[in-house]
């Protein structure tokens, strides 16, 4: 099976848990600093988003999200096609400043969900951070490699718990098939 035909791929599922590919979403690389309140107003007043500035963590409002990737860092996350209004609202807002950086990374990365209570322990095979929910609970993200590979991690749902794993589109095929064989020993005998 190639890339090109992944994403009509039926879901994939187990006892204990489930591997599908979410669809294509608008995806914009966001720079600025965050010390600067004035940068924080415009971005929300832009997207409606509160940037979070705690590390590995990430916000929602509405259809959209904002993704901590580092200390001036952030991935913000909407509809699928909304990309150049979002960017041209978030320059307007914040017009002149020379630290702004907007990127539009959509359709960068493939976005695969993993739910279910088996899904800590798959991705617990192939990367080392702590998934345990002490460590990474509600609102946690991560940057790390899952079998090597390198990907973003988020818990999009504490309580599936439910998963979401961003990985470049050309380790999209390696990915799914990484996670569908790591899915094995939780599938119920026929």
């Amino acid at each position: 099976m190639t890339v090109d035909t992944l994403p009509s791929r039926p879901q994939a599922s187990a006892a204990a848990v489930t591997l599908e590919r979410l669809a294509l979403r608008t995806t914009l690389n966001l720079r600025g600093d965050p010390a600067d309140a004035g940068f924080l107003d415009a971005v929300k007043q832009a997207t409606g988003l509160t940037l979070p500035t705690d590390a590995n963590t990430w916000t929602e409002g509405g259809s959209r999200r904002a993704v901590w990737l580092g200390p001036d860092e952030w991935l913000v996350v909407a509809p699928d096609d909304t990309a150049e209004a979002l960017e041209q609202a978030v320059r307007t807002a914040r017009g002149g400043d020379p630290w702004l950086s907007v990127t539009n990374v959509s359709h960068n990365s493939t976005v695969f969900r993993l739910a279910g209570p088996a899904a800590r322990m798959v991705l617990a095979k192939a990367t080392p951070i702590d998934l345990h929910p002490r460590a990474f609970g509600a609102n946690a993200c991560a940057q790390t490699v899952l079998a090597r590979t390198r990907a973003l991690i988020l818990l999009a749902e504490a309580q599936a718990p439910a998963f979401e794993v961003w990985v470049r589109n050309s380790f999209a095929q390696y990915t799914a098939d990484w996670l569908e064989d790591a899915m094995l020993e939780y599938q119920s005998p026929p």
